[in-house]
This record gives C-alpha cells, sequence and structure tokens, in this order.
C-alpha cells in the first residue's frame, strides 16, 4: 500500500487503502501530480468538498463531506459522480457540463430531493462547483465545495409556522372565549411543581389573572384535598396527564364538581415548564350519574404537547370527548374528531358547508316529537341569530344511517357586541336513553312472566298448559302462530296454540324430514333455530322453503327440549311477514319455553302423584278387603268346629275350606314381600338349568284345584320338544306361570277355557296363556304390568287381588333375561299373557343332575325334626309332613330338639330362630359340632323374619336354607327334595 495520501483522517486512510487499479483513475503511482495536488488541498480543508476527476467524473472526497453522503458513504469513494448521487443527477447533470466548459457555477439554498437515509427527503444546498485544470491545462476535473442548508432552511420555515400561528391564535381568540361558554370549562396553567397558579379564567369560578401560591385552599374544599395533591404528586413524577373529577369552592359561595385535566409542557430538556389545563363543570352530570346510576364520560384528553398558544384550542377541542363544532353563516370551519365521526364526515374540508346542506344531510329530529327540524329551528342556526340553546336532537349518522341522540349546547360567539359566528357541544347521551328503554321493557317483561307464571300454576292439565302459553306469548310477541310439538318417532304431533290471521295448521303428524336436515340435527343437538326471512335464507334448500312457505311461514324461530339426549318436544312462533327477531324477543321465548316445559313437568308429575296417592288408597282398600275375605271364612270355620267335633265329614269340608283361604292370605303376603325385595334390589335368584315343560307341569299342580273348582276347561298345547329348556330360578319360574294362571282362573267365568301353549320361536322359550274370560280393553293395555294396577272390573270375582301379581310376572321375568307381554281383543274377548325367556343349552352333566334331582323323590321318606317354641305351629307342620309319608317330629325348645336329635339323628332340621333360653343359632351351631358325620345333616332355618338381611344372617351361621312362616307348598317340597338321606 502507498504512503499518499498522508494524514491519519478516515478519507486518507480509505484512499490510500482503495483499488485505484481497478477504476478508470488506475494505480496512484500513475496518477498526475494535478491531481495529487487536488486530492492534498481537498484532505487539508475543514470544508466539505468533493473532486469528480476525469472523463467518468470519478469521485473522491474528505472526511467534513462524508457525513452528506448519508448511507452512500464510503461507497461512493472511486465510483463516477452519477452513480453516487444517481437521485439527483438530472438536476446536476446541466451543472457538470457546464463546469467542463470552463465555467464556475455557485448556489444557494438549492432544492433536492435526495434518497441519503434509505428514504426520500427535502434538503437544501449552497455550493460552487469550480474546474480543476491538468498540466496541459486542459479541464480535467471538477471540485464542489459543499454546506447542508437544510437545518438552517427548517428552522427559518418552523419560525415562519410560529409566526403565522400567533396571527392565527390572536384571529381565533374570540371563538376560544366562545367555546369556554358553551362548553363550560376553566382554563389555567400552573407552575411546574403546582404551587403556583398563573392565570385562571372561568365561568364559575373566582378568575385571577395575577398568579397566587393560596389557590388550594381557595379553591378546593378540606375534604377533597389527599385526592387532589396525591393525583398532582402522581403527575408530576410521572411527567403525565393529571386528571381527577373533585369539588370546588364557586365564585357565587356554592360548592361543584369540576372535571380537571392538565397536560405537562417540556421544555429542550425533557423537564416541565408548565402545566395547561381545564376544568369542566360536570355538577349536573354528576347529579345524572347518581340519579340514573350511571356513568358517562365526558371529556378526553384535552391537550398535547404542541406549539405553544396557537395550539391550545385544538388540543382543547381534541381532546374533549363530546362533538365540538364552530361556524358562521358561511359554514362549518372548525369541528374536533369526535363531531367528524358523529356526523359522518371523513375530513374538515367536507364538513366545510352551509347549515342547511348539513343539516339535509343529517337528518335532524327533535328527541322528543320525533319530528325533523327545519334549517331556522337548528340549535346551531338559532345559536347565529344570537340564542343560546340547549335541546335534545336525534341525529341520523349520513353513511351508516345509525341515529344517535345527543344534547346539543349552542352558543353564539359574540366580540364587540356583534355575533361572528357560533360554537355547538353535542353530548351523546344514547346509552342513558337508551338505559332507560331497557328498564322500561325488562320492568314489562317482568310483568309479561309474572302474568305468565300465575296463569299456568293452577292448571293441571298439561296440553292445557301448552295452549294457555302460547297463546300469552303469541299475543306479547305479536306473531301470527304460536303452537308446541311433540317429537314422535320422526314426526311432530302438533298441539295447536295461537293463531292470529294465519290459516291453521293441518291436524296431522308432520314429518321431521320435512323441515330440512339441518334443522332437524340442531335440534337434536339442543339448538335453537332462527329465521328471519324464509324466502332469503341460504341454509334452506328449494323443497324446504317450499314447505315452509305453503304454510305460511315467512320467519321462524323454534326451541327444542332435549332430554337424556333424546329430543322430546318443541316452541315455534311463525310470522307470515319477514322479521328480524331482537335479542329480547329470543330471551323472551327462552325464558317462556323453560317455564312451559316445568310447568308441563311439573303437572304430570303432580298428575302422577294423585294417580299414585289413588293407586295407593285403592291398594290398601283392596288389601283390607282381600285380608277380611280371607279370614272371615276361617273364623267361621273355627267356630263351627268347636260345636262340630264329631262330625268327621264336617271337620274335613272345614279343613279343605281353611287351607284354601290361608293359602290365599299367605299369598297376598308372600307377593307383597316379593315386591318389596325386588323393589329394594335384594331378591336372589338361584339359576339352574329349567325345563320349560317341568316349569309349566308345577304351576297347573299348584293351580289346579281352583282350575277344578271353577269347572275350567284347560288345554296343555306342546309345539316345542320335553328338552326346551331355560336358564333360570326354578321356583320363581314357577311362580310366575302359577300367577297368570290364577289371573286368567279368576277373570274367565266358570266352564272357560284356559290354554296353556309351549313352543320355541328362534332363540326364545315361549309360555303363552290364554283365556275365554272377560278380556282388557285396549287403553288398559299398557298398564295392566302396573303395581297396583287392577284395569278389569273384578267385584264379580270372588277371588280378588292386589294389582301385584302381574307386576311381579314382569320383574321376575326381566330380571331373567325375558320380558313379558299382555294381548286382548277388548271386553270380553279373552286374554293373552306371553313369557319370552332365553333357550339355554343343555350340557350332558347337567341333563344327568336333572334326572337325578327327578329320580331322588322316589327316595325313602325323611327323617325330620321340627323346632319351635310355638307348639301349634310344631305340631301342625309335624303332623303335615307325616301325612306326606315323611318320619317328622316336634320339639317345642332347644334342649329338647339336641335331646331329640341324640336319640334321633334327623335327615333335615326346620329350625326356628327366635326360641327363648337357646335360640336358633345356637342349636344349630351345636348340632354342627356333634353330628359331624355323611351325609351332613340338613338344617334349614323357618322363621317369621324374612327380609334378606336375615336370610344374609342365617347363610353366615352355615344354615342350609331359610323359609319364612308360614313357608309355600312348593318352597316346602324343594327344601324336602334337597335335603340327603341317611342310609336306610
Amino acid at each position: 500500500m502507498t504512503d499518499w495520501p498522508p494524514g491519519g483522517g478516515e478519507m486518507a486512510r480509505r484512499i490510500r487503502a482503495h483499488d485505484w487499479a481497478a477504476t478508470p483513475l488506475g494505480p496512484i503511482a500513475a496518477w498526475p501530480q494535478s491531481l495529487k495536488t487536488a486530492v492534498d488541498l481537498m484532505l487539508a480543508s475543514g470544508h466539505a468538498m468533493q473532486l469528480a476527476w476525469g472523463p467518468e467524473r470519478i469521485v473522491l472526497y474528505n472526511d467534513a463531506y462524508a457525513p452528506m453522503l448519508g448511507s452512500r458513504h464510503p461507497h461512493a469513494l472511486g465510483i463516477p459522480f452519477r452513480e453516487a448521487w444517481p437521485d439527483v443527477w438530472d438536476e446536476i447533470e446541466p451543472l457538470v457540463r457546464q463546469v467542463f466548459a470552463g465555467e464556475t457555477v455557485r448556489f444557494d439554498d438549492m432544492p433536492l430531493v435526495m434518497t441519503r437515509r434509505g428514504y426520500p427527503e427535502d434538503t437544501w444546498w449552497n455550493f460552487s462547483y469550480s474546474p480543476v485544470r491538468d498540466e496541459a491545462g486542459a479541464i480535467a476535473g471538477l471540485l464542489n465545495v459543499t454546506v447542508d442548508a437544510t437545518g438552517q432552511h427548517r428552522a427559518d420555515a418552523a419560525e415562519r409556522e410560529r409566526d403565522a400561528a400567533n396571527a392565527r391564535l390572536r384571529d381565533n381568540e374570540a371563538r376560544f372565549r366562545a367555546l369556554v361558554t358553551a362548553g363550560a370549562n376553566s382554563i389555567y396553567r400552573m407552575s411546574p411543581d403546582w404551587r403556583l397558579m398563573y392565570q385562571l379564567d372561568s365561568q364559575s369560578l373566582a378568575n385571577t389573572t395575577a398568579p397566587i401560591e393560596n389557590w388550594v385552599d381557595k379553591y378546593i374544599p378540606q375534604e377533597d384535598l389527599p385526592a387532589v395533591l396525591h393525583a398532582m404528586e402522581t403527575a408530576i413524577r410521572t411527567k403525565s396527564l393529571f386528571q381527577l373529577e373533585h369539588r370546588v369552592h364557586l365564585a357565587d359561595g356554592g360548592v361543584g364538581w369540576v372535571l380537571s385535566r392538565a397536560v405537562p409542557l417540556l421544555g429542550p430538556d425533557g423537564e416541565i415548564t408548565e402545566w395547561f389545563g381545564a376544568g369542566s363543570d360536570v355538577t349536573d352530570r354528576r347529579e345524572a350519574t347518581e340519579r340514573l346510576h350511571k356513568s358517562e364520560e365526558q371529556y378526553r384528553e384535552m391537550f398535547g404537547a404542541a406549539e405553544r398558544r396557537a395550539a391550545e384550542l385544538g388540543a382543547v377541542i381534541e381532546s374533549m370527548g363530546d362533538a365540538v363544532y364552530m361556524g358562521d353563516a358561511q359554514g362549518i370551519n372548525l369541528a374536533n374528531q369526535a363531531a367528524l365521526d358523529q356526523l359522518g364526515y371523513a375530513s374538515q374540508e367536507e364538513l366545510d358547508r352551509r347549515i342547511g346542506l348539513l343539516a339535509q344531510e343529517i337528518q335532524t329530529r327533535d328527541a322528543a316529537t320525533g319530528e325533523e327540524m327545519s334549517e331556522q329551528d337548528q340549535p346551531f342556526s338559532r345559536a347565529l341569530q344570537g340564542e343560546r340553546v340547549v335541546r335534545n336532537v336525534k341525529v341520523r349518522h349520513r353513511l351508516t344511517g345509525e341515529e344517535r341522540i345527543v344534547r346539543t349546547s349552542a352558543s353564539p360567539v359574540v366580540s364587540g357586541g356583534r355575533v361572528l359566528g357560533a360554537v355547538a357541544v353535542n353530548t351523546d347521551i344514547t346509552s342513558a336513553v337508551r338505559a332507560v328503554e331497557e328498564i322500561r321493557l325488562l320492568e314489562e317483561r317482568q310483568a309479561f312472566l309474572l302474568k305468565f307464571s300465575d296463569a299456568l300454576r293452577p292448571i293441571a292439565d298439561p296440553a292445557r298448559i301448552k295452549v294457555v302459553a302460547t297463546g300469552l306469548l303469541g299475543e306479547q310477541l305479536a306473531v301470527h302462530r304460536a303452537f308446541y310439538a311433540d317429537a314422535d318417532n320422526g314426526h311432530w304431533i302438533v298441539t295447536r296454540g295461537f293463531e292470529r290471521d294465519i290459516e291453521p295448521l293441518p291436524e296431522r303428524p308432520f314429518e321431521m324430514s320435512a323441515c330440512g336436515d339441518w334443522i332437524v340435527e340442531a335440534f337434536q343437538a339442543g339448538q335453537s333455530v332462527v329465521i328471519d326471512d324464509m324466502a332469503t335464507d341460504p341454509r334452506l334448500g328449494s323443497q324446504e322453503r317450499d314447505a315452509h312457505l305453503a304454510l305460511q311461514i315467512r320467519a321462524e324461530v323454534a326451541l327444542p327440549l332435549v332430554k337424556n339426549g333424546q329430543l322430546v318436544a318443541m316452541l315455534v312462533v311463525h310470522s307470515a311477514a319477514p322479521r328480524a327477531w331482537s335479542g329480547p324477543d329470543l330471551a323472551l321465548l327462552e325464558e317462556v319455553a323453560q317455564r312451559t316445559w316445568s310447568a308441563v313437568a311439573r303437572a304430570r308429575a303432580e298428575t302422577a302423584l294423585h294417580l299414585a296417592d289413588r293407586r295407593k288408597d285403592e291398594f290398601l282398600a283392596v288389601l283390607a278387603h282381600e285380608l277380611r275375605n280371607g279370614l272371615a271364612p276361617m273364623v267361621y270355620n273355627a267356630e263351627i268346629g268347636s260345636r262340630s267335633l264329631a262330625d268327621p265329614a264336617l271337620l274335613q269340608q272345614l279343613s279343605a275350606r281353611t287351607g284354601r283361604q290361608l293359602r290365599h292370605v299367605v299369598r297376598l303376603v308372600d307377593d307383597l314381600l316379593d315386591v318389596a325385595r325386588i323393589n329394594n334390589g335384594k331378591i336372589q335368584l338361584d339359576l339352574e338349568l329349567v325345563k320349560a315343560r317341568e316349569i309349566v307341569s308345577q304351576a297347573l299342580d299348584a293351580c289346579r284345584a281352583d282350575i277344578d273348582r271353577k269347572h275350567h276347561r284347560l288345554a296343555i298345547i306342546e309345539e316345542a320338544d320335553s328338552e326346551l329348556a331355560v336358564r333360570g330360578d326354578r321356583v320363581r319360574l314357577t311362580q310366575v306361570v302359577s300367577n297368570l294362571l290364577s289371573n286368567a282362573t279368576k277373570y274367565t267365568d266358570g266352564g272357560g277355557t284356559i290354554t296353556v301353549r309351549i313352543a320355541r320361536e328362534g332363540e326364545e322359550a315361549v309360555i303363552e296363556v290364554s283365556d275365554t274370560g272377560i278380556g282388557i280393553p285396549a287403553a288398559a293395555l299398557p298398564q295392566v304390568f302396573d303395581l297396583f294396577t287392577q284395569v278389569r272390573n273384578q267385584q264379580a270375582y270372588s277371588a280378588g287381588g292386589l294389582g301385584i301379581g302381574l307386576a311381579l310376572v314382569k320383574q321376575l321375568v326381566e330380571m331373567q333375561g325375558g320380558r313379558a307381554t299382555a294381548a286382548s281383543g277388548g271386553p270380553g274377548q279373552g286374554s293373552t299373557f306371553t313369557v319370552r325367556l332365553p333357550v339355554a343349552s343343555a350340557t350332558a352333566v347337567e341333563l344327568a343332575e336333572a334326572a337325578a334331582a327327578d329320580a331322588s323323590s322316589a327316595l325313602r321318606a325323611l327323617r325330620v325334626l321340627v323346632v319351635d317354641d310355638l307348639r301349634d305351629s310344631a305340631d301342625s307342620l309335624a303332623q303335615l309332613l307325616c301325612l306326606e309319608g315323611h318320619d317328622a317330629e316336634a320339639a317345642y325348645s332347644g334342649k329338647h330338639a339336641l335331646e331329640n336329635a341324640r336319640r334321633r339323628r334327623p335327615d333335615l332340621v326346620l329350625l326356628d330362630l327366635g326360641m327363648p333360653g337357646m335360640d336358633g343359632f345356637e342349636v344349630a351351631r351345636r348340632l354342627r359340632d356333634e353330628f359331624t358325620g355323611e351325609p351332613a345333616m340338613q338344617i334349614v332355618a323357618l322363621t317369621g323374619w324374612g327380609q334378606e338381611s336375615d336370610r344374609q344372617k342365617t347363610r353366615a351361621a352355615s344354615f342350609d336354607g331359610h323359609l319364612a312362616k308360614p313357608p309355600s307348598s312348593a318352597d316346602l317340597q324343594a327344601v324336602l327334595a334337597a335335603a340327603p338321606r341317611l342310609p336306610a
């Protein structure tokens, strides 16, 4: 690298380091002396200089010139002049040609638009272009001595603008005073620390033109001092807006409220030089706010840090939240942004027109009467005539059409007794007015809902509730049609309600799909459907639209009721004309729907409760009747027997009658206990493989006496093979068929026919019991299996009943995986009850066990010990067992039982639990301890305690079974059949 040019400046270093061989100037060693001399002169100068050399005008420059290049430095070094300044080349290229023609060119304040820092900017320059000659005297280069005058030019322009602003301020002084009058503002100036008030200009406060230090004591009540001082300290510390609503002492001696805002004016060093503020009298607004409980924003930021007094008027206007505009008879010449927004104008220029045209465009109307206001009646026009006007008006936005309610306060601008113009301040009170209207509508809605609830409360009929509800709703909403519809298997079943000036709906089910799949899907999701105009709603297909229009439906709201994921019903209102449903409309519909559905549910619940009470009363009456009917013959028989002991034939007849009535009473008690067990989930099923044929056979055995007594013909139809089997509880299934046979016997006149059919249909075993009896009305069939229900008149049928037999049938069958149904052709046409159970496949082992069980009945008699402290009970059961061929003895205490068992080991012990001294649990424990051989002794509890908790206790005590007193013949036979026998 060469050591020329000398010097430690940036540009000297860059020139030395530059690759000049790659430029038209060539390497430095080949430069002419005239070029080096010019470069030395340029680098040594403290003025900004640029040298352009050679035919390509290659650029070199010094350190003072580098900042003028901006982002072009240092890339401008060594490139042609036109590439260094491409954006201004068109302006300076003629000057460059003049210089290379031998002229020296000078310019002052030459304006150029340059891009020096990545963006175009206006610049101004003082410069001279001089020719530089080589050794031969020819012009080889251009020397540019430049001064950037942009800063000075801008300072001069700012000074001129300030002078103009001061002139404008003086012109607007009268208008500024009028603004204070119209807006009820106070203007003040404060020292940086707020200790000194420089000036106060106010309508309602005591004015001051001389600085005062005790302004706080003079203007601020003692109670408001802490808040005012705190707000002042915060504003001073943060150099931010002071804003506070507080009380002040008025000039008339009273106390009012002001909204005070002040902005800090900052000096060049960023410190506060003074505060400029405005106070607005908000006493009226505060009182209105307290009455209406609603805060309204009155003012916004009043001032920005701008040019001094020339910008104060604009800052005050723009900072006000209210719309402010000023003008004269020629038009509006000043408006803040709030006014432009309120009236619908984009700019001040667009607003600047005659007030008559302005009123015509914004369609101003009187807020109270709604009448359009003439040009002469406008508050602004009246203010131009010298009036001060305060009036509520409705203003329609000229672009959007939205109508707002404003309180207009207009005042004349007066100077020297002459009206120069007017100032108007518009306060938007739409929210307050609407709030009052919303309260009125809310009160009206609450009154309607109260009337609505009062009207529904006494109605007990759900259908009537729907009619009354839709009638009230239709009147309230002024619709043409309102109704409820219940969902039923893909159809709507309509309950006709309110209809006015519209054709009635056809009295037929409506297919849900006709409404439109999307509507049905919305209903199923619990979503309401709102349609303002059927003719234009894009969601409707042509068929859906035509279906609605055919029913005179142009607008609709439908609210679904979904329970447990199922669509249950809907509330619908129709309008025969398009209608934009409002938010209050939809809210009222939601509330009415909920209240109506609640009322319907209440009515149904009350109806069900009344029905349950009636059934309970009927049940208790029937129970008393049945118990008396059963007990009366037994009482008579006992009396007759005590008088006829010598007549064996009569005694046998009395015994048979007593046995029948006793079985009837026992069956009543057993049925009641079974219902209680099932309802409490405490019934236990002993599932095994059972043949359908055996179930029917055992049931017939239990009922044959009653069938024969009424001389019924009995027909058995077996359509399945004898091995048809189900998996169920043998005793309970026998009970089911017995109940059906008993029902058929009871409700068939003497000499009738009862048919039992056994069949297999698919994978179901069918047991069907038919009779030629009194039949069942069609309307009663759905309730035939309900608890405590007797749908057939039984006054002529002496067997009676509690209305729980068929309920037991249904519950017991369903517990074993089956189903029970009833059918009848009507009164006098007989009845058919069908039980269907899943078919079970028997294994060889199970069939063998069943065969063994059948064979066990042929084994020898049992040795039975009956233990009960009630002697009559023990003796009667022992005698009954002896009559059936068993070896039975009775014992009357625990001790007596143990002695009997040691003397004669029993196969089966029927043991009472609640005996005095040694109870049944202790007797069972001792018997187990003493008799340990095989087969094990069978010990079965025989007790009056029959709850599931009692059975659990006996199972825990190792009893083999549990019988409730008195045991049924079937239960007793089952225990006898299951008892193991000792070898003979």
